[in-house]
């Protein structure tokens, strides 16, 4: 009785491995390239929208009387700018934003608009990297609530301050805070007992984005902390 042979071919020398090995990995930085391209392409693209956006509320902006209607559309025109900026920066970080780095740069806008009110606006950030899915919500609560502390904090033109804060705390949470030295009570209602009121509505919900903490204190001004992982 026959027993079957196996046949086989010859095996591959550590020069045919090694060259595979390299042909595999010229292909895998040829896909990641084009990946990185195809990346920074649709964040240019998106930059890009924010500013056509812009310009589109500048122009409703020229055609309103109605002075209400023009203080929502130069808030809503800043925002949008406001997260240009922040696109722009995303370009450059590797899908990481220093979020320390856009409060310092978005602060000069701030200013401007503190001086017309005679207050004062101070920037405390740390170099904190934050995820990209993250950096839009963000960057949506520390503008609205600086917009809240620049409308309901000082009613009577009197002057003030306002404080930004962005640190580490222990077990790699970040903490967002904005300060103000005004009359206290609720974010972005009239009344100090309007718990329902839009800004705060609007904070809690891009919180919950964050995966993230709200607490509010009203004592002696108006102060908001939202801690959060940055990854």
């Amino acid at each position: 009785m026959s027993q079957a042979t196996r046949c086989h071919g010859p095996d591959p020398s550590i020069e045919e491995l090694q060259a595979e090995n390299e042909r595999l990995r010229r292909h895998v930085d040829d896909l990641t390239r084009m990946q990185e391209t195809a990346l920074a392409e649709l964040r240019h693209r998106v930059g890009n929208h924010f500013q056509l956006l812009a310009s589109l509320i500048g122009l409703r902006l020229q055609q309103t009387k109605n002075s209400e209607s023009r203080e929502h559309l130069l808030q809503l025109r800043d925002c949008v700018l406001s997260l240009g900026r922040l696109q722009t920066q995303m370009e450059t970080t590797e899908g990481q934003g220093d979020f320390g780095y856009y409060l310092a740069e978005q602060a000069a806008l701030w200013r401007s608009l503190c001086a017309e009110r005679k207050i004062a606006l101070h920037v405390e950030g740390e170099d904190v990297r934050v995820a990209a899915q993250k950096t839009v919500p963000l960057a949506l609560v520390v503008n609205e609530l600086v917009t809240n502390c620049l409308k309901h904090a000082f009613p009577a033109h009197t002057g003030g301050s306002i404080r930004i804060r962005l640190k580490r705390l222990d077990e790699g949470q970040v903490e967002l805070s904005v300060i103000d030295d005004g009359v206290g009570g609720d974010i972005g209602g009239k009344d100090q007992a309007d718990r329902t009121s839009f800004g705060l509505t609007l904070i809690r919900a891009l919180t919950v984005q964050l995966d993230g903490s709200v607490e509010i204190e009203t004592d002696r001004g108006t102060t908001v902390r939202v801690c959060f992982l940055p990854d």
